[in-house]
């Protein structure tokens, strides 16, 4: 009898019991096998138990069939699943609302930013942390609506509370300018993403001339803005709609111990010093300023006073080295001024006085613009285009000399075709004969000789092997043909262009780096206290690529004292890199250009060209002079007479400005040299190896500025 309810039970739910077991090995197998001897074990248990005492326990087998279906009733229908699918989701969702531990605020200096240069940006990331955060801080700089470049600064520590980063983002590789930066800190714990924050306004277009304003305080009075008002361009433009057209004039306002490095004002067309700023300066500060003045940057120094021996000694620095060597002294109050026989400037320009220090401009103005009615004086027009490095002096500009702020294309393009030829190693296009050759074998393998061949063999369904092996062989062949005509080895070439003073100082150095390669890889340099960017053919494409690069610059360090710059090179494809520094390299040889006696004698000289050539020590280079009022001359004369070397130096496509502030543009447009009508510019040049040495130098002539 006991035995009856066993088979009964096992009669009334072998089917259930053995498919629900079925669909449990589906989803779990593990645990289904492990049930069903759990299962098959308590049975075997109670019925052994019930025919040695001879008792009926219908609990028993009850029970037992209880707790095995609810097991297998919950994990047969994937309710766990379910439950902890939920619960994970639950989990997310309130970690992703819980507020992050960081945040960060990016602040711009400007929201109109200088087209093709740096850009200075301000950081305040805050930590609710207890403890310090230790990780990489990376920046992604959009503009144009693409992803132009990566930065990342490792070892940043965040402390508890607020932590303020100043960094210089590089200049742009393929836009005018950075409009977003994205922020992200990387840690062991994973990345925080901090946000988007946008750098400049949208809806304006042009080139942004950014006028960097240093003073103590920013009370923002009235006074304190007319003289970078005064500095304006657009405002010498004829009237037309919202002034001058393709140009706009924006300030740039930091606290004297907020000075940068001589990279860092790469960021500003002009330095305005305002009051005390100047006197606020260190010696550090001034020795940075300096050099970067007479690297090609435009100084604006308006009613200093509180000055020392230490600024007294900057203003003569740089006085002395320009064509005059006017020198000036300190009054009682602190002030400048200049001793009775050497100050040239009278009348209404005896408060101004214009230095020329090495390829930079200075001037020095003894009060601020009083009046908005001042700003249009004749005095004032002339520093507005005195800084910005142009020999004009007509209060209204028109649109054809406005027109040459734009990019320019087709030098870069030359610059990218100068150095293929300048290669050592030719490289050779495969010629049209030998692709027509290809092309036509092909042709007829695949065509008439297949079906003649197959159908003499009466092998015509071969067809579906012999055609996709003529093809590959047929690649194969055009593969190796290339690698034969372009090479498979990596060819590399520098042209470095070294800027000397008339006093053989030097000044500053371009690096042009030139990358042909045979396989795919990374071009990875390692610089230090420079501003590096892949150049670009105008403002839309990186020289030799068809459209915006899907690959990106990353820069892995901080901008400009020591990173790595690592940009993703394709096979056959021409890669240049440009890089400004102001330490130039002491190992590259230096001619003797103090030897020249100024422009008497380029003046004197039959053959300007070659009299420099013999003086400097220039015998075997090619020497190019250049004069706007005596025109130009070769050494030796069988060179060509205007390559592109000297129109890197002197555009004379460029109507105003003559040139530009350095900026480390990538459209290498702030290559060409200062220069007025009656100076002399000389360029020298030859090439050693994989090495293009270029060194050049201006020859100021003394004017009564």
């Amino acid at each position: 009898m006991r035995f009856d309810v066993a088979a009964e039970f096992r009669g009334a739910h072998t089917s259930r019991v053995l498919a629900k077991a079925s669909r449990l090995r589906e989803l779990f197998p593990a645990f289904a096998n492990k049930e069903r001897h759990r299962f098959c074990h308590r049975f075997e248990s109670s019925f052994r138990r019930d025919a040695e005492t001879g008792t009926r326990d219908e609990c028993a087998p009850r029970s037992c069939a209880s707790s095995c279906f609810f097991h297998l009733e919950i994990y047969s229908r994937g309710k766990v699943a379910w439950l902890l699918t939920f619960l994970t989701f639950a989990w997310l969702a309130c970690a992703g609302a819980a507020p992050s531990p960081l945040s960060a605020d990016v602040t711009p200096l400007t929201l109109r930013p200088r087209t093709h240069a740096p850009a200075w940006v301000t950081i305040k990331l805050h930590s609710q942390n207890r403890t310090p955060l230790d990780g990489v801080l990376e920046l992604q700089a959009w503009g144009d609506g693409v992803l132009l470049s990566r930065q990342q600064i490792p070892d940043v520590t965040l402390i508890p509370g607020n932590t303020t980063q100043r960094i210089l983002l590089p200049p742009p590789p393929s836009a005018r300018w950075v409009e977003e930066v994205r922020v992200q800190f990387s840690t062991r714990q994973g990345v925080y993403d901090l946000g988007r924050f946008l750098l400049a306004n949208e809806g304006f277009v042009g080139r942004q001339y950014v006028i960097g304003v240093c003073r103590p305080d920013f009370v923002g009075r009235e006074s304190q803005t007319l003289t970078w008002r005064a500095l304006r361009p657009e405002r010498l433009a004829d009237k037309v709609r919202n002034g001058m057209p393709g140009l706009f004039t924006s300030p740039a306002y930091f606290a004297p111990e907020d000075l940068p490095a001589p990279l860092g004002l790469c960021a500003f067309d002009v330095v305005v010093l305002e009051g005390p700023a100047l006197a606020a300066l260190s010696e550090r500060q001034l020795a940075d300023l300096a050099t970067w003045v007479e690297g090609g940057g435009s100084l604006c120094v308006v009613a200093a006073r509180g000055l020392k021996a230490e600024h007294i000694a900057f203003i003569n620095r740089l006085a002395a080295s320009g064509p005059q060597a006017a020198l000036f002294e300190r009054v009682d109050d602190g002030a400048l001024a200049r001793p009775a026989a050497t100050a040239t400037p009278s009348g209404a320009a005896a408060a101004f006085f214009f230095e020329r220090p090495g390829l930079g401009r200075v001037v020095i103005a003894l009060a601020p613009p009083a009046s908005e009615e001042e700003l249009m004086a004749d005095s004032w027009i002339r520093v507005t285009h005195f800084l910005a490095h142009s020999n004009s002096r007509s209060p209204k500009l028109g649109a054809t000399e406005l027109s040459q702020w734009a990019s320019d294309n087709s030098l870069s393009q030359r610059v990218e075709g100068w150095l293929m030829h300048s290669l050592p190693h030719s490289i050779r296009m495969i010629p049209l004969s030998v692709l027509s050759m290809i092309l036509g074998t092909f042709v007829l393998l695949i065509g008439p000789g297949e079906w003649l061949v197959l159908g003499w063999l009466r092998r015509r369904r071969w067809t579906w092997f012999t055609f996709p092996a003529l093809a590959v062989g047929c690649t194969i062949f055009t593969v190796r043909a290339a690698e034969y005509y372009l090479g498979t080895g990596d060819q590399q070439l520098s042209a470095v262009f070294t800027d000397y003073s008339s006093k053989g100082v030097a000044l500053r150095e371009n690096r042009l780096e030139f990358w042909f390669i045979g396989r795919n890889q990374d071009a990875v340099t390692d610089q230090r206290q420079s501003l590096a960017v892949p150049c670009v053919i105008g403002n839309d494409r990186p020289m030799g690529a068809q459209a915006l690069p899907v690959t990106l610059p990353s820069y892995q360090g901080r901008v400009p004292g020591h990173y790595t710059l690592r940009f993703p090179l394709t096979q056959w494809t021409p890669y240049v890199q440009r890089t400004l520094t102001f330490t130039p390299d002491p190992s590259l040889p230096r001619l003797r250009w103090e030897a020249v006696d100024g422009v008497a004698d380029l003046n004197a000289a039959a053959e300007p060209a070659r009299m420099v050539a013999m003086k400097i020590g220039a015998r075997d280079w090619n020497v190019y002079a250049f004069g706007r009022d005596h025109g130009s001359s070769v050494y030796p004369a069988r060179v060509e007479k205007d390559p592109l070397v000297t129109e890197l130096s002197v555009d004379r496509r460029l109507l105003w400005p003559m040139t530009f502030s350095p900026g480390g543009r990538s459209d290498l447009l702030d290559l060409a040299l200062d220069h007025g009508y009656s100076d002399w510019v000389v360029v020298a040049e030859r090439q050693v190896g994989r090495t293009i040495q270029v060194q050049r130098c201006v020859y100021h002539f003394p004017s009564d500025e």
